[in-house]
């Protein structure tokens, strides 16, 4: 006599949610995948955040010199230069990165 049990069936897992939160970007989405246009892009953004963290910095500076109140406490204004360092080291590795890819490509006849 024939089994009239049905197999156990695993539940198909659902969909991956898509996030709410999409990270922004100042290029066009043709260029998204461009790794020479995204290094421009982290360029730009890294530039503008040592300049926002510098400023602080210095205007905390100004602050102390004046005797009025910092912006900031000494020790976050430290952690601010040790910020802005650390940006600037990361820059010039990943700049030299993308110089010796030019390079490479430049040297197998490929355009620059």
């Amino acid at each position: 006599m024939p089994s009239t049990a049905t197999p156990k069936q695993s539940p198909i897992p659902p969909a991956a949610p898509v996030a709410l939160h999409q990270p922004m970007t100042w290029l066009h989405q043709s260029l998204e995948s461009d790794t020479h246009t995204q290094f421009v892009n982290r360029t730009r953004d890294i530039c503008y955040g040592l300049a926002l963290a510098l400023q602080l910095v210095h205007g905390c500076g100004m602050d102390v010199a004046a005797g009025t109140s910092p912006i900031l406490k000494s020790n976050d204004a430290e952690r601010m230069m040790l910020l802005a360092t650390t940006a600037a080291k990361m820059l010039g590795e990943e700049a030299e990165r993308e110089i010796e890819f030019l390079n490479d490509r430049a040297q197998q006849g490929g355009a620059a």
